[in-house]
């Protein structure tokens, strides 16, 4: 939610109010000073205006005056010109319940909001199914409920309503999802991953959930064969094949960080049918985020292998204007292999090799043309959103060679030069 609607839903005022918050959301024109001025004589106004900003900030009624903050309560004096008036006179003048459902009734018709019918409620009802499809957590979906009320100026009925549809909601998602899951997957490889999962790790003190949530220690071939086994671990399960693609992938990663963040021994005493989808939903994300990181590990070693030269005075000896020149019309020309470019590449700085790469954001070289080798790294796709890909081809090959590159790091030196992109850039920096 961002920070100008963060009031919406609220039951009460906060303790304290910047300014800023007043003037915001907060702040009375002049047709609504004059309409409280005109229903309500001058004990009351400044409890009524109150009642009208929580109800138009929060978008539910205020039952009773916990708290209202001084810059509040001082803005409202200010803005009637009338002497400051204390909490404890207000809470004093709602003391006759009937003052209060008064003051409650002229806020809700004078800014036109309507109370929620039975349409409206299925209405709701049908937004919050759609939404569950990748919402993490039912209190995602008492948001969205909240800013569909909002949005609509119906009045926002108590958080209990809302909480119990977002439930209702989330839950027969999840029903639907371990059918699913069930149906794609099988029930015997569903039981042998999970057996798998809480079964002990052979040469460890803990079962295989522990060993998949064990981060790298360091960067080193020992890390990176360490990641390779555990991909190697999940794909004889058959992770790779298992038909999610119905799934939203925040959806599998809530579930997934659900399990990362609990105990096996809790895990194994959840309900069944939950237990099922977070091991699947667990299994699955741990391989993808594996995958990404063998090929982060893969990346980083071939940079190391770049950047030393296979001699002590190579590095200072090619990089002169001759061979620079020669890589130069190399590039133009797309003679990706030549020797003079492979030279000047090899020889240059890691400090010069990072600030070079800092123009278009590729990976190791100049390329973007990328080559996986790992058959499930096809998945790593499933996290960018290629809606934003409407761009003009150009921007959309730039943007591609931002965002994949880093990712999908294994290369092969061949492909559109990145040099005759960046130089455009560069001037128009330097203009």
């Amino acid at each position: 939610m961002s920070f100008a609607k963060r009031f919406i839903g609220a039951e009460n005022l906060p303790t304290r109010l910047s300014e800023f918050d007043v003037q915001q959301s907060f702040s009375l024109s002049k047709d609504e000073i004059a309409a409280v001025t005109e229903r309500f004589r001058h004990d009351r106004r400044v409890a009524a205006a109150i009642q009208m900003l929580f109800l138009r900030a929060c978008g539910r009624p205020m039952d009773r005056f916990a708290s209202v903050p001084k810059t509040l309560l001082r803005s409202v004096c200010d803005a009637f010109q009338t002497p400051a008036v204390s909490i404890a006179s207000l809470r004093s003048l709602y003391a006759r319940r009937q003052t209060l459902y008064e003051h409650q009734a002229w806020a809700r018709t004078y800014l036109g909001l309507q109370d929620l019918d039975e349409t409206q409620v299925e209405q709701l009802q049908q937004v919050l199914t759609i939404a569950a499809l990748e919402a993490a957590h039912p209190d995602d979906l008492a948001e969205t409920a909240r800013m569909w009320l909002y949005e609509r100026r119906i009045v926002i009925p108590g958080p209990r309503r809302l909480a119990d549809w977002a439930r209702q909601a989330f839950e027969a998602t999840e029903a639907a999802m371990a059918t699913t899951i069930e149906a794609g997957v099988g029930k015997a490889a569903l039981l042998k991953a999970i057996d798998w999962s809480y079964a002990p790790k052979a040469g460890l003190m803990g079962s295989h959930l522990e060993w998949l949530k064990t981060p790298p220690k360091r960067h080193s071939p020992s890390t990176m064969a360490k990641t390779l086994e555990k991909i190697r671990a999940l794909k004889e399960l058959g992770v790779h094949a298992w038909p999610l693609d119905t799934v939203a992938l925040s959806k599998q990663q809530a579930y997934a960080a659900h399990v990362q963040m609990r105990r096996p021994s809790m895990t194994a005493r959840i309900e069944r049918q939950r237990q099922t989808v977070e091991i699947t939903c667990f299994l699955r994300v741990t391989l993808l985020e594996l995958t990404d990181m063998a090929l982060m590990q893969a990346s980083r070693r071939s940079q190391d292998l770049f950047r030393q030269p296979s001699e002590p005075g190579l590095s200072v000896s090619l990089r002169t204007p001759a061979n620079f020149a020669a890589a130069d019309e190399a590039w133009l020309s797309r003679q990706s292999i030549c020797p003079f470019l492979i030279m000047c590449i090899v020889s240059m700085p890691a400090i010069s090799a990072r600030a070079d790469r800092n123009d278009l954001k590729p990976s190791i070289g100049r390329t973007m043309r990328l080559t996986a080798r790992w058959s499930c790294s096809t998945m790593l796709l499933r996290y960018f959103d290629w809606l934003s890909m409407s761009a003009p081809e150009s921007a959309r090959m730039l943007w591609m060679a931002a965002v994949l590159a880093p990712l999908l790091s294994i290369v092969i030196f061949s492909g559109t030069p990145c040099r005759p992109m960046a130089c455009p850039k560069k001037l128009r920096a330097a203009a």
